[in-house]
C-alpha cells in the first residue's frame, strides 16, 4: 500500500522518467473508454467447456472481445456465433479483463 507522500512521488517521478511517461500515457489511452462507458460485467459463473469459445465448424478459437458478451468471432472463418457456452467462456476471459483494467485504472 502507497502512503499519500509516495504516491505523489511518483507523480513527479513519472512526469520526468521518460519511460515510466511513456507507460502511464499507454495506460490512460487503454483506459478512455473505461472512463467513458461501462464495460460489461458477467452476470454468470466462467464456465470451461470443451466447445465453448471454439469454432464449430473449423474449431478454431473464437476472438476475445471484452464489449462485445454475445457475439463472438472466429479468428479463422469470421463467423459469428453465440449462445450459453460460447458466452461462459467469454466470461472466464471477461472476469480476468476486467480484475487488469481495475488494476490499471488504479495506477493512472
Amino acid at each position: 500500500m502507497l502512503t499519500f507522500e509516495e504516491l505523489e512521488a511518483l507523480t513527479v517521478r513519472a512526469a520526468e522518467d521518460p519511460d515510466l511517461s511513456g507507460l502511464l500515457g499507454t495506460l490512460r489511452a487503454r483506459s478512455e473508454r473505461l472512463l467513458r462507458e461501462m464495460p460489461p460485467v458477467p452476470k454468470v459463473k466462467a464456465f470451461l467447456s470443451r466447445d465453448g469459445g471454439v469454432c464449430p465448424k473449423d474449431g478454431a478459437p473464437l476472438a476475445f472481445d471484452p464489449w462485445s458478451p454475445d457475439r463472438h468471432a472466429c479468428t479463422r472463418c469470421g463467423e459469428f456465433y453465440s449462445g450459453e457456452r460460447h458466452h461462459g467462456h467469454w466470461a472466464r476471459a471477461q472476469h480476468l479483463w476486467l480484475a487488469e483494467r481495475a488494476a490499471e485504472l488504479a495506477l493512472v
